[in-house]
C-alpha cells in the first residue's frame, strides 16, 4: 500500500507538471517518492503479485509455472532490495545519459533559436527614439565605405504578464502574483520587415504565435477584440522574452496606432505596467572574426549615448554552450559508466552466489524425476525475470518522468521534445544491449555452476 501511494504521488508529479521551474523544484521530490516506492514494490508488491499466482490452481499446477513461481517466492523474499537497487540504478544511467546527450546535441539548436542575427542588442527604457538612434550607431560603426551588417533588423516590443479567460487576457495587477502568461506585441510593419513577409491586417485583426499554446479565433485584450487572422507556425524571434516561467503568445498588431492604444491602456489599467523594449539584430557581411572591431565601435558608441541595451553574439553564445553542455555530456557520461559498472558487478555476482545456494535444491529436483531439459527450462524462466524486471521497471520509470524532464530542458532553452525522445530511446536500446550481454555472461556462469 505505501508502495502503491508513494510511487502514485512520484508519478503524478511528472506526469501533471507544466511549469519548467516547477519542474526542477518538485524533481528531487518526485525522486524519492519513486525510490521509496520502487523499494516497497519490489519487496512486497512481487511476493503478493507471485502469492496470487500461486493461489490460481489452473496456472499453478503445471510443471513450468509450479516450480518457476514457487523458485521466485523464494527469490524474492532474499533479494528484492538488490533487485530494486538494479532498477534505480538503471532508471539513473538512462536518465543521465540521455539527458545530457540531449543537452549535447540539441546545443546548435539551442543558440539558433536564441540568437536569429550573429549580433543582437536588447535595449531597455525605450523611447520613441530608440529604433532610430540603434540604427544610426549601426551604421556609423561600419567602416567607410564597407558594409559590415547585412539582415538587419530593429524594431520595438511590447511585454506584459496576464491572466487568460478563454480568449480574454485581462492584464495582471502587481500585486497578484500570478504569471500565467506573457504576451508580446509588435507591429505589423516591424514584422514584416523582419521576415521579409507581406502580409495584410484590418485594425480588427491579429497574428498570433504561441507554439500550440492559444488556439482561440479571436482574442481580447483589456477590452481591445481582435480576430485572429493566422496562428502562425514559426517565429524567429521567440526567444526575445526574458521571462521563463510564463507560457508566451506572441501578438502582431496591424499597426503603430493601435501598439500605442493597447499599450497605453494597460500601463492606465495597471500598477505593474509593461516592459517595452527594443530589439535590433544582423549578421556579419564576411565573418565573426572581421567583425570584431566593427562590434567595439557599436557597444563603445552605445555606451557614449548612455543607452541601458546590452550587446550578446551567436559566437559567444555556441562557446558557452560547448563549455556548458559539453562539460554536463562529461559528467553524464562518467556518471553513466559508473552506474552501468555498479548495476553489472551487482547483478554477476548475486547471480554467482545464488548459483551455489541453488545448486542443491535442483540436484534434488533432478532426483525426484525432474528432467534436465525442464531443470534448464526452469531457470531459464527464472533468470529472465530476475534479470529483465528491473529494466523493464527502469524503463517505466522513465516514461513517467518524460514530461517532466522536457520541461526541465525548456529552462535550457531546449524544447525540441523529438530529439529527446530519440535520445532516449537509443539510450534504452544501447543500455538494452549491455544488460542482454551481461544477461548471457550471467546465465553462463550460472548454468555451469548449478550442473
Amino acid at each position: 500500500i505505501a508502495g502503491v501511494i508513494t510511487l502514485g504521488a512520484g508519478y503524478g508529479i511528472a506526469l501533471t507538471i507544466q511549469s519548467p521551474l516547477s519542474a526542477l523544484t518538485l524533481f528531487f521530490v518526485a525522486v524519492i517518492l519513486v525510490i521509496i516506492g520502487t523499494y516497497a514494490l519490489f519487496t512486497a508488491g512481487s511476493i503478493a503479485v507471485l502469492k496470487l499466482l500461486r493461489r490460481n490452481k489452473n496456472y499453478y499446477y503445471k510443471t513450468k509455472h509450479f516450480i518457476g513461481t514457487s523458485g521466485m517466492i523464494y527469490r524474492m523474499k532474499k533479494n528484492a532490495v538488490g533487485l530494486a537497487n538494479i532498477c534505480i540504478l538503471s532508471t539513473m544511467v538512462l536518465v543521465t545519459l540521455s539527458t545530457t546527450v540531449c543537452l549535447y546535441s540539441g546545443q546548435s539548436r539551442v543558440v539558433e533559436s536564441a540568437y536569429p542575427r550573429d549580433v543582437q542588442i536588447i535595449a531597455h527604457d525605450v523611447t520613441v527614439n530608440t529604433k532610430s538612434q540603434i540604427f544610426d550607431i549601426i551604421q556609423k560603426s561600419q567602416s567607410e565605405g564597407i558594409k559590415q551588417a547585412k539582415n538587419m533588423t530593429v524594431f520595438n516590443y511590447y511585454t506584459y504578464d496576464s491572466v487568460r479567460d478563454g480568449s480574454r487576457f485581462s492584464g495582471q495587477d502587481k500585486s497578484s502574483g500570478e504569471r500565467a502568461y506573457e504576451l508580446i506585441f509588435m507591429t505589423l510593419a516591424d514584422y514584416n520587415s523582419a521576415e521579409r513577409s507581406d502580409w495584410k491586417l484590418a485594425e480588427d485583426e491579429v497574428l498570433v504565435y504561441s507554439d500550440g499554446i492559444y488556439n482561440e479565433d479571436s482574442l481580447d485584450v483589456l477590452d481591445h477584440q481582435f480576430r485572429v487572422k493566422s496562428q502562425l507556425e514559426n517565429f524567429p524571434f521567440e526567444n526575445i522574452s526574458m521571462s521563463e516561467n510564463s507560457k508566451k503568445v506572441y501578438v502582431i498588431l496591424s499597426d503603430q496606432k493601435i501598439f500605442d492604444q493597447v499599450q497605453q491602456k494597460i500601463n492606465e489599467t495597471y500598477s505593474f505596467e509593461g516592459r517595452l523594449r527594443c530589439y535590433s539584430g544582423f549578421d556579419y557581411q564576411e565573418n565573426a572574426e572581421e567583425g570584431k572591431a566593427f562590434l567595439e565601435k557599436i557597444k563603445k558608441n552605445i555606451e557614449e549615448q548612455n543607452m541601458n541595451a546590452y550587446v550578446a553574439t551567436k559566437a559567444d553564445m555556441e562557446q558557452d554552450s560547448m563549455a556548458v553542455f559539453g562539460g554536463l555530456l562529461f559528467v553524464g557520461g562518467f556518471l553513466g559508466v559508473l552506474f552501468i559498472m555498479a548495476t553489472v558487478l551487482i547483478i554477476y555476482y548475486k547471480q554467482v552466489s545464488e548459483g551455489y545456494e541453488d545448486r542443491m535444491r535442483f540436484q534434488i529436483m533432478q532426483k525426484v524425476g525432474l528432467t534436465p531439459k525442464e531443470v534448464r527450462a526452469s531457470i531459464k524462466s527464472q533468470m529472465l525475470t530476475v534479470f529483465f524486471l528491473p529494466l523493464l521497471v527502469a524503463i517505466i520509470h522513465v516514461a513517467g518522468a518524460f514530461n517532466m524532464i522536457t520541461k526541465m530542458l525548456a529552462l535550457f532553452r531546449l524544447t525540441d521534445i523529438h530529439l529527446f525522445l530519440t535520445c532516449t530511446l537509443v539510450t534504452v536500446v544501447i543500455f538494452g544491449i549491455i544488460y542482454g550481454i551481461v544477461y548471457g555472461l550471467t546465465a553462463k556462469a550460472y548454468y555451469k555452476i548449478v550442473r
